[in-house]
């Protein structure tokens, strides 16, 4: 008597877990299409610049050389995805942080700690040069 009492105690605890589990709200989706936009573009940008400075002062410039990579990638869609006249403003940001991206590329790849750290520097500056001219926009709206 006592086995099937203690039996029918576990499915009924096993019922109730499960259950309460499969009740719960479900997670909100993210929204993906903000990350098509230029703006989301940018914001992408910026969450690899901060990867980016916490891998260089972990000193993994291996990291750093595979990221630059997608980098670079990000850049040519931010490009592509503007027109008019700030396309022209853009792209001028854009040409410079590709050139120091590859001049990150280069340093990290060969394991120079101290000029990809110079270079990260540089990168930095120029992308807030690229967040300003973000900023404006959304301040104009």
């Amino acid at each position: 008597m006592k086995n099937y009492t203690l039996i029918a105690m576990t499915l009924l605890l096993a019922i109730v877990g499960l259950g309460s589990a499969g009740c719960r709200k479900k997670p909100r989706e993210p929204n993906l299409a903000h990350f098509q936009t230029p703006e989301g573009t940018v914001e992408t940008i910026q969450q690899l610049r901060l990867q980016l400075t916490e891998a260089v002062e972990k000193k993994n410039l291996q990291y750093v050389h595979d990221s630059m990579y997608y980098f670079k990638g990000l850049c040519t869609a931010l490009s592509s995805k503007l027109q008019g006249e700030k396309k022209e403003r853009v792209d001028a940001i854009l040409e410079e942080l590709t050139i120091i991206a590859e001049e990150i590329d280069n340093s990290a790849g060969r394991r120079n700690q101290a000029a990809t750290e110079a270079n990260l520097k540089k990168l930095i500056d120029e992308l807030k040069v690229l967040e300003a001219e973000f900023k404006g926009a959304r301040k104009k709206k």
